[in-house]
């Protein structure tokens, strides 16, 4: 860090505060309000998100790169920085090489998952490094983060237990039953509050009055309520494992605030909420996410195919991502176009991960990459 005032650091400061507003208010952005009839765009979700955050990252970035020039703050590089960058660069690689360019080039409306957007979150991951240079940026990053979270959770948490869908889309009842809300789908719901959550947890400890520790705990319960109830079994695992790598970074570190009281009271909170969320789930929505589908339980004549049934097709779209890895070792199908290698390597082409259609990715970050 330099020693320069916030008075001399302005145009720093300003690339700050666009990279906070833009990351509180990427989740939250959505195309249909509950006042209008229709939404503003076609795709509801992923494409005006996707148009937020790269406005915010632009804004930021230009008033960063006007702060260097000033000489108002210098470059940073670190090795995951580096790292992402070369991902990126691969990722540009493997469009130029995949099934169609100009498709892994920008994507669908409904996926943030093309090149444009890789470099997007390049950019957002080298603003954070710039910008979060301190103890107090970090915590205020780690507020807005659960925060934002917060409000999508409490959003979802209305769908979930009252059935209130204040957007009113015309979705199928047990998209609302697990909560969409902000995000628009179920699983990517909780996925996105994996991170919010052990960030509070964090928190809980980790602020500086008991006031906000206490706020913390709040928005941890809120969010952590909301994840259980999505059913997403992957999110589920991913929070168990960061809660114990959290409670283990905790312990270690011996935090004043950590006392056995106080970390009783967290932890009794977290797993009252996950407690809560699943009493107040449906007990045949709940059944089917470790029960087989028909079609798929009378292919269950092996182990394999035991396994495959239970995590919903699951093990059949990654054995055909092997076939695809083995086929295009290097480059893969290009980002965004994942189906497209996917049918003609399918185990099955009649079922797109137990949704009966083309599958659009393996339900695995690892595979996917």
């Amino acid at each position: 860090m330099s020693g320069r005032t916030e008075t001399d650091r302005h145009l720093e400061h300003i690339a700050w505060i666009a990279l906070v507003v833009c990351i509180a208010a990427v989740p939250l952005a959505i195309a249909k309000l509950p006042t209008s009839d229709l939404p503003i765009t076609y795709t509801v979700f992923a494409f005006l998100q996707s148009v937020v955050l790269a406005a915010g990252v632009a804004i930021s970035l230009g008033f960063w790169a006007a702060a260097l020039l000033k000489r108002q703050t210098t470059l940073v590089l670190t090795g995951p920085l580096i790292a992402f960058g070369g991902f990126t660069v691969w990722a540009a690689i493997a469009t130029a090489a995949g099934y169609e360019p100009l498709r892994s080039l920008f994507g669908r409306s409904t996926s943030a998952l093309s090149l444009w957007h890789i470099t997007v979150y390049a950019g957002l991951m080298f603003l954070v490094t710039q910008l979060v240079d301190s103890r107090a940026r970090m915590h205020t990053l780690s507020r807005v983060v659960l925060g934002s979270a917060s409000a999508v959770a409490l959003i979802a948490l209305a769908q979930q237990v009252f059935g209130l869908d204040i957007f009113g889309l015309p979705v199928e009842s047990w998209i609302v039953d697990r909560g969409y809300s902000t995000i628009g789908n179920s699983d990517h719901l909780g996925t996105f509050l994996v991170l919010p959550a052990i960030l509070g947890a964090f928190l809980s400890f980790a602020e500086d009055t008991a006031n906000r520790r206490i706020v913390a705990l709040g928005c941890t319960a809120v969010v952590l309520a909301a994840l259980t109830g999505t059913l997403t079994r992957g999110a589920w695992i991913a929070t168990l494992v960061g809660g114990v790598l959290a409670a283990i970074v905790l312990w270690k570190g011996r935090p004043a605030t950590a006392t056995r009281s106080w970390s009783l009271v967290v932890a009794g909170t977290c797993l009252a909420a996950a407690s809560l969320a699943l009493i107040a789930t449906s007990g045949s929505e709940l059944a089917s996410r470790f029960t087989a589908t028909p079609s798929l339980a009378s292919e269950a004549d092996s182990a394999l195919g035991a396994v495959n049934a239970a995590t919903s097709d699951r093990v059949n779209l990654w054995r055909a991502s092997l076939r695809i890895v083995s086929e295009r070792p290097f480059t893969g199908t290009g980002p965004a176009a994942y189906e497209l290698g996917w049918y003609p390597n399918a185990i099955d082409p009649t079922s797109g991960g137990g949704a009966g259609s083309l599958a659009e990715d393996p339900h695995s970050l690892v595979m996917y990459v």
